[in-house]
């Protein structure tokens, strides 16, 4: 396929666009949904996709991974307390199913690992305090290029 009349001019990247960093520091979020997986080592785990709702950053999306089962018993006990610490911030003991966080708000400390700016732990959960989670809180999607591909192209 050839693609020189699908090329974006050398000035739409004369600009760095690319997001800061989120600093260290506590953020509502709101979780809009999850997967699971499986660790290359074995065992299956479970991400949470949390869109943040403030006080900066809004819409900015951070993922949180915690471990369902694996053969080493600190890692199960890990994603345990994860899942008791969010449990707890949406008003639950316990979550019995992932789908229950879904849609809810809670406030998330997020920290930095190492020299590695764009990845984030989040290392503690809270209940929200800030407004509602809303839908207008998620960043729109990057704008498509110029030309749409035509059939012949293919």
């Amino acid at each position: 396929m050839d693609l020189t009349g699908y090329n974006m001019p050398d000035e739409a990247f004369a600009q760095d666009d690319t997001p800061d960093a989120m600093p260290d520091g506590k953020y509502g979020a709101e979780c809009k949904g999850f997967t699971t997986g499986g660790y290359k080592s074995g065992g299956t785990y479970l991400e949470f996709e949390w869109v943040v709702l403030g006080p900066t950053h809004a819409g900015r999306r951070v993922w949180q991974t915690t471990t369902l089962n694996h053969e080493n018993p600190d890692r199960r006990k890990y994603g345990e307390s994860d899942r008791r610490k969010i449990a707890k911030a949406i008003g639950q003991d316990k979550l019995t199913n992932a789908n229950e966080v879904v849609g809810k708000a809670v406030s998330l400390v997020l920290k930095t690992k190492g020299d590695y700016q764009n990845v984030v732990n989040v290392s503690s959960y809270g209940e929200h305090s800030g407004p509602p989670p809303s839908a207008a809180t998620v960043m729109p999607a990057p704008a498509p290029w110029d030309k749409p591909p035509a059939a012949e192209d293919f």
